[in-house]
Formats: structure tokens, sequence, C-alpha cells
């Protein structure tokens, strides 16, 4: 049961209502929207006479007063290495859990406490094996280098690409060779997946023999190789 404790040096000019209302305890009933208060203490009180609840008591009893009069944890000091925990409403020291990111077990990656747990965030590369970032074998899972020989390394992967080919962006592309212009003037350059074509310009043929792009017959060289009647 909770009440109000009342206090006041002017208690005999308490009017007859809230003398009424004070026990022998000198305590008051809670109000009914759990305050403490009293309108209208002393009948006819001058300005420096007054009186006041100053407190909220309860009685314990049972189980409820002996968990009340046990110490805490705020009055335990425990070991180094232990904390402090309520265990049958008694604090107790116990060896302390760690958090989870305490010790960094993640390596390649960032720690994300979960209490005593954790979980790993991994860089690209690595993945969360429930204990740590472990490295992600790209030439098995992925097969990444198409035309070439993948070769894992630490948190990534190199292609050993085959002729006519470039490791960019992670695999092996084609490399356009008409862009170095390996062709004559006679001759017209095509890219091809892995290689190229040098075919002979509109009007000319290629020489079986000496393999040059000459006038095709009924046409004649004139300015810039070209042929023409």
């Amino acid at each position: 049961m909770q009440s109000c404790l009342f206090h006041s040096p002017w208690s005999q000019f308490l009017t007859e209502a809230n003398k009424k209302r004070i026990n022998s305890i000198s305590a008051v009933e809670v109000n009914d929207d759990g305050s403490c208060s009293i309108e209208n203490c002393l009948d006819q009180p001058t300005g420096s006479e007054w009186c006041k609840l100053t407190a909220i008591c309860k009685k314990l009893t049972g189980a409820e007063y002996v968990k009340e009069a046990c110490p805490t944890c705020a009055d335990v000091r425990c070991p180094e290495g232990m904390d402090c925990n309520i265990v049958h409403d008694l604090p107790v020291c116990l060896p302390r859990i760690p958090g989870g990111c305490e010790v960094d077990k993640c390596g390649q990656g960032d720690c994300e406490e979960e209490g005593s747990d954790y979980k790993c965030l991994c860089n690209n590369g690595y993945r969360f094996s429930g204990v740590t970032c472990t490295d992600i074998n790209e030439c098995v899972e992925e097969a990444p280098c198409g035309n070439g020989q993948c070769i894992n390394t630490i948190g990534s992967h190199n292609c050993d690409c085959n002729e006519g080919y470039e490791f960019l962006h992670g695999t092996c592309e084609d490399i356009n060779e008409c862009l170095n212009n390996p062709c004559d003037d006679t001759e017209r350059c095509s890219n091809i997946e892995g290689s190229y074509i040098c075919d002979c310009l509109d009007t000319l043929v290629r020489d079986h023999d000496s393999g040059d792009c000459m006038c095709a017959d009924g046409f004649e060289t004139q300015d810039w190789n070209l042929c023409g009647y």
C-alpha cells in the first residue's frame, strides 16, 4: 500500500477534512491520479504557514520486503574480468562475457556486434564463413575469364587471356586490333573475336603469289593506290 508522508509545523491549524485524511503515522493516501498533493491544507493560513507531502512510501511485506532489502549491483564491485549480474534477486559476480567484436575475428571486413555474438561485413572478394571473412575462389564459382585461364588471388582473381584478348573489367575481352591500323593502305581491317582480317579494298584483289592487293583485271593503279578504268 502506498501513502504520502505529511509534514507541517502548523498541523494544529489543519482543516477538519484534512485532519481526517492524515493517519496515525502522519501519512496521507495517494490521490486517485497517483500524485501526492493536498488542497487547502490549513484553516485560514498566513503567508508563512504551510504544509506539504514530502515523499511516497510503500509498505513492503514478505518476499517483496526481502528483495527490496537486498543489495544491488550498484553496491557490488567485482574483480577484473567479471561483471555483476542479479541471480535469484541477489547480485553475483560472474565471468564477463566479451562482446562479439571485442576481439576482431573478421580480418578482411568489418565486425558487427550482436551482443556476445557477431557477424562480418566482408570486403569484396570475401564472404563470411560463420567465423571470419574467407577468400572467394572466383575461378571455381564464377568462371569469369571466358577466353582465358582463371588464376585465383587473395580477394580477387586474374585472367591469363588467350591471344587476341586482354584482361579488362575482370574478364578476357576481345582486343580490337583494327584500332592500331595493322593493315596496309590497300586493305580494309575487320575485327573478329580474338583476331582481325585484312581485306583488299574495292576494285582490288589479292595476288596469290605476292599476297599483295592488286588491281583487278580491267583496272589500273591510280593515285592513293586505287584502281580505275
